[in-house]
């Protein structure tokens, strides 16, 4: 398991506990030793108990998407870059998918998801008539429950391996 999932499992073990999530994606060096079996097994627990909460409430979380993408066998990194777009209404952050920039909004509900890009383009993933959203290449706007992410490549492979990974997840609403 990547340092990068062990740590998003402990922020997503204190989100799951109702405690405020730490921005620090450190690694859980800071709890146990490098290479301790300790750290191994609280971070697969940690990632198990957000995907089953996450299956419960059939809801993303943070811990389950990098989980599943890396599961799928693409590269995610933090590049700890959080983006305000036009038309979303939450803050994004961004993620780098196998080289590709990934950014991902989380929102409370699936209905709230909905309500909020049901009338973003999809071509743009803007609203209509925006040209000035922040991306760096194709938008591709990709949704499932309460996340809607907006892929930036140009590969087409990529972005349908990664919209078969977030699509395939939740049978809820996915427009």
């Amino acid at each position: 398991m990547s340092s990068r999932v062990a740590a998003l499992a402990l922020i997503g073990a204190a989100a799951c506990a109702g405690e405020p999530a730490a921005h620090d994606t450190g690694t859980t060096s800071a709890t146990a030793p490098a290479g301790s079996a300790i750290a191994n097994l609280d971070s697969i627990a940690s990632v198990q108990r957000a995907e089953s909460l996450a299956a419960a409430l059939d809801a993303w979380n943070t811990v389950e998407l990098v989980s599943r993408l890396e599961q799928a066998g693409l590269v995610v990194r933090d590049l700890n870059r959080p983006v305000n777009a036009p038309g979303f209404g939450i803050e994004g952050t961004t993620l780098s998918v196998s080289g590709d920039e990934l950014v991902v909004f989380l929102y409370p509900s699936a209905n709230e998801r909905v309500a909020t890009t049901s009338v973003l383009d999809s071509a743009t993933a803007a609203p209509p008539g925006v040209t000035s959203a922040p991306w760096t290449s194709t938008p591709r706007l990709i949704t499932s429950g309460n996340l809607a992410t907006v892929l930036m490549t140009d590969r087409d492979q990529l972005a349908e391996r990664v919209r078969n990974v977030l699509s395939a997840r939740h049978a809820g609403i996915r427009n």
